[in-house]
């Protein structure tokens, strides 16, 4: 039997947005805030499915009992099974029962008995997979969680059909979550003495992992009570485009379809599905408790404790209903005011690279006072340590702020697949670093990947605290160290799916900012063909530079300089930033001269060489030579013994400017491309 809420339903268009910050935040309430925490909803929810477990076992027309040893995504250390010693039905309730003790049993969640592993504890796990089903509506769960290091019970919600792509594109609903409870708290702030009492509501989206998202809030009970002393009532409400948290009828968060996304791969390209995609299918009921794996066994304490068992997780009743007002959408049973407790999530990043040459360079701009549009920011947070925003520095304007507390996590910038092999050509990853705290042994390291395992770390040096300090990677020195975690593993840099990726080994909080590649920045002599080196134009009057390939194929790479038809006589082009080269320009006493190759459209074109003091902008000088061919190559020798003014061999020139068919407008001559290389000191 399959129980449905609605039909489908229209889609409605999301945004393209870069999402700024967030991914778990806390809510607490007062015990005078508790409304009652038991009993029947509103009139307008019908109750639709329901088990009491009044029984003497596991209705099996409504529930699957899972048995195999996988571990899932998360990694943990339990064999699911059958046995009563595992799962039973007494008193009124369903026990999911972990014991520590070696069994072995199927490897793969399918059951296929013929491979197996073999893990140090047993619980259980049970679902409506394939009973019942349900696409919007309210799941109420009345539960008693476990206790100890190691625990990480579950209700949660995942799609009947994966409409939108593996895990986690086609969404899941954590109704709730823990790990540890009653264990010392690992929460910043807390007092020492604090126990874990932590229960989290979240929703998982995005794209198939790795490049998953999840967004929630954490929550605490009143007074110090502690989720595993005894039953609460875990609730989700859900409609169309909108999911709501409540525990003991307390609301504590909201997520909306303009906070979440779906990306999946549709004949071979990624798109954004529409409307409130992933979340606008139908959803079967979960339970399960773990023991150990990512979340659990790096938090609090760390690892599990094996003296704890056995631990339950035991459920009184589990109860679905359906709203009557909109049957099809779910939509006119909220009672809860429209922006309370919001949860800021994420939306949807570009799928295509809006300037395909947007990481080609000399410089690439992840992250200054704004990200590029090209990127999300993202975090990998398996244990829910990660904390990121953007935030407003007094002198410098917006930075990226992490904070971890922990172990497991990190943040980074993704993008669509980019190709950043030409950066091993002298291209350095920089970036501008403020460190707040850190504990005690903590380090830092910067990643690129494509796609874990493959990926490259380097270890950053921990600055002072609250000093900002510039970091200078060689793109070449972080692919070559390759997956430090991984043997044999490395980013490929011609499919990196994540630019970059800073993790603290430890808790830790920083500041990003002025975040680039970048190569160094080309001084004389500039020959063109050299790869690795920055070359920077600053073009003015009505010209135009770049850098291509030869058309004559008589050289590599050179300059063109395209002098525009409405182009004044003294367009020119200088070269290199504002500032001019870091170093002077060195002309010989005896013979002060600088040559050029040039590709003139026609004979007898005028050619001036200006050299400059950046400092002093009255102080240059500057000679003008005459082509001598036409529509070929051919060096130019500049005499700054002739130059007007006069060389002077004390000052400090250090910035160069070319003006070609120097004072002719281009209303008389028309629109003229030159191509130019190799100027340097000497002939």
């Amino acid at each position: 039997m399959n129980v449905k809420f609605c039909c489908k339903v229209a889609a409605l268009p999301v945004p393209l947005l870069l999402l700024a910050c967030g991914s778990t935040e806390q809510a607490k309430q007062s015990a005078e805030a508790l409304p009652q925490p038991i009993g029947s909803p509103a009139a307008y929810w019908q109750l639709v499915w329901n088990d009491e477990f009044d029984a003497d076992e596991i209705d099996q027309r409504k529930w699957n009992v899972e048995e195999h040893c996988w571990g899932g995504g998360g990694a943990s250390q339990q064999c699911y099974t059958k046995r009563k010693a595992n799962i039973q039905v007494s008193d009124g309730s369903l026990k999911l029962l972990a014991k520590k003790g070696s069994f072995t049993g199927p490897s793969l969640p399918s059951g296929d008995k013929r491979i197996t592993r073999t893990q140090a504890y047993t619980s259980a796990k049970l679902s409506t997979k394939g009973k019942v089903d349900w696409r919007y509506g309210r799941v109420e769960v009345r539960a008693k969680l476990p206790q100890g290091q190691g625990t990480w019970p579950a209700i949660w919600m995942l799609p009947s059909e994966e409409k939108y792509g593996q895990w986690p594109a086609s969404g899941e609903i954590d109704i709730v979550e823990a790990v540890n409870l009653k264990t010392p708290s690992d929460a910043k702030g807390v007092d020492s003495s604090a126990l874990e009492d932590r229960l989290y509501g979240s929703l998982h989206y995005g794209r198939a992992v790795p490049e998953n998202l999840r967004s929630g809030k954490d929550y605490q009970l009143p007074n110090g009570i502690n989720p595993a002393d005894g039953f609460h009532t875990y609730t989700v409400e859900w409609e169309e485009g909108e999911i709501r948290w409540f525990i003991d009828n307390v609301h504590y968060a909201t997520q909306r379809q303009d906070e979440w996304y779906s990306q999946y791969l549709n004949n071979g390209h990624l798109v954004t599905a529409e409307g409130a995609a992933p979340f606008d299918q139908a959803f079967y009921l979960g339970l399960n408790l773990d023991i150990g794996g990512s979340w659990a066994e790096n938090a609090n304490a760390t690892g599990v404790d094996g003296d704890i068992f056995p631990q339950a997780l035991e459920v009184d009743y589990v109860r679905v209903y359906q709203c009557t007002v909109e049957r099809s959408s779910g939509k006119g049973c909220n009672s809860v005011p429209q922006e309370a407790n919001l949860v800021e999530g994420f939306r949807p990043p570009i799928t295509v690279a809006v300037d395909t040459q947007f990481a080609e360079g000399p410089r690439f701009s992840l992250f200054d006072d704004e990200l590029d549009y090209s990127l999300m920011l993202n975090s990998y947070d398996p244990r829910n340590a990660m904390r990121y925003r953007l935030t407003a520095d007094p002198y410098r304007g917006q930075v990226i702020e992490i904070s971890k507390a922990g172990k497991a996590g990190n943040v980074h910038l993704t993008a669509p697949e980019t190709n950043m092999n030409h950066w091993q050509e002298g291209g350095q990853l920089i970036f501008d670093l403020k460190l707040l705290s850190h504990a005690k042994g903590a380090k830092l390291l910067v990643k690129m990947d494509s796609g874990w395992p493959n990926a490259s770390d380097y270890e950053v040096e921990l600055p002072a605290l609250d000093t900002w300090t510039e970091v200078r990677i060689n793109v070449a020195d972080l692919a070559a160290r390759g997956n430090s975690l991984v043997s044999g593993k490395s980013v490929d840099l011609t499919k990196v799916v994540n630019l970059f990726v800073i993790e603290p080994t430890a808790s830790m909080d920083l500041q990003i900012d002025k975040l680039r590649f970048e190569y160094p920045e080309a001084s004389l002599p500039f020959n063109f063909g050299q790869r690795g080196l920055a070359y920077y134009f600053s073009d003015f009057g009505g010209n135009n530079s770049q850098l291509i390939q030869d058309p004559s194929k008589q050289r590599s790479r050179v300059a063109l300089t395209r002098k525009s038809a409405n182009a004044a006589g003294w367009a020119g082009t200088s070269l290199g930033e504002g500032a001019g080269f870091s170093q002077a320009i060195q002309l010989d006493e005896l013979k002060p001269t600088m040559s050029l190759w040039v590709y003139s459209p026609a004979a007898a074109t005028p050619v001036r060489l200006k050299i400059t003091d950046s400092k002093q902008p009255d102080s240059f000088a500057e000679v003008e030579v005459l082509t001598q061919s036409q529509g070929q190559w051919e060096q130019l020798i500049f005499d700054f013994s002739q130059a007007t003014p006069s060389w002077q061999s004390d000052t400090r020139y250090n910035k160069v400017t070319l003006f070609f068919n120097y004072g002719v407008r281009g209303a008389e001559a028309g629109e003229q491309v030159f191509y130019w290389d190799q100027l340097k000191v000497g002939s």
